[in-house]
């Protein structure tokens, strides 16, 4: 292979060509090249004034370093973020239902719904239901649909829907009576339970259970279950509280 000659003057930087074809390496201060190929000093001076020496390192001792406070999250506690509400966790402040102006509303016993119907007597005459076990009752039910077991047990559910939220007494007529069960009527309205004494005396008789604010759907179960004593009901009414 032919080697081309590469003139002195044109070579890189980093090394020239003597005639003699030695190289050696490039020194930019050499003065021997042409003066046109002179090349300058390359260290520039600085007219600013130097910046001062960096102080020496000071070890610091680890008693010198501030202690931090630091709190570990505590991961089981709890936001504190509204849950929609449901049976198990509504507030009695503030039941579900529609808004409005609050007014009375009542069910009678031939529109309630039963449980062990033949258990109870729905006296049209007098206008009033109850729990009996004797045959003597038989002429007395207008459905005749009593058939009485012996048990004096059953139960009558009072379902009120769409009522305006509002706080309510809930308020309970019956035909009070000797016979009528020591334990009392249990009422339990919206799983909340009541007892009422139905003994004294023997007339129909409003009993206000409880106020409470109530709203959409509320049940209110007479329940004779127990079968302790003959229970009675001719109607519950949610009257608006004053």
């Amino acid at each position: 292979m032919r080697a081309t000659a590469v003139p002195c003057a044109s070579l890189a930087l980093l090394v020239a060509a003597c005639s003699d074809g030695t190289v050696a390496p490039f020194d930019a201060r050499r003065t021997d090249a042409p003066a046109d190929r002179q090349t300058a000093d390359t260290s520039i001076e600085d007219d600013a004034d130097p910046e001062p020496p960096l102080p020496d390192r000071e070890e610091l001792d680890a008693s010198d370093v501030p202690e931090l406070d630091v709190t570990p999250l505590d991961t089981g506690a709890s936001l504190d973020v509204p849950l929609p509400r449901d049976a198990s966790s509504r507030s009695d402040s503030a039941p579900d239902g529609p808004m409005g102006r609050p007014v009375v509303r009542t069910i009678g016993y031939r529109m309630a719904t039963y449980t062990m119907r033949n258990n109870w007597v729905h006296d049209c005459t007098r206008g009033y239901a109850f729990t009996a076990r004797g045959d003597e009752h038989i002429p007395n039910d207008c459905d005749r649909a009593y058939r009485p077991d012996g048990t004096l047990r059953g139960t009558a559910t009072f379902t009120f829907t769409a009522l305006i939220v509002g706080t309510y007494d809930i308020v309970v007529r019956s035909r009070f009576s000797a016979n009528r069960d020591p334990n009392g009527a249990l009422f339990v309205v919206n799983g909340e339970r009541f007892t009422l004494d139905q003994r004294p005396g023997s007339d129909l008789v409003d009993s206000v259970l409880a106020r409470r604010p109530l709203g959409g759907t509320v049940t209110i179960v007479l329940d004779s279950s127990r079968g302790g004593g003959s229970d009675s009901v001719q109607s519950v009414t949610l009257r608006p509280a004053p």
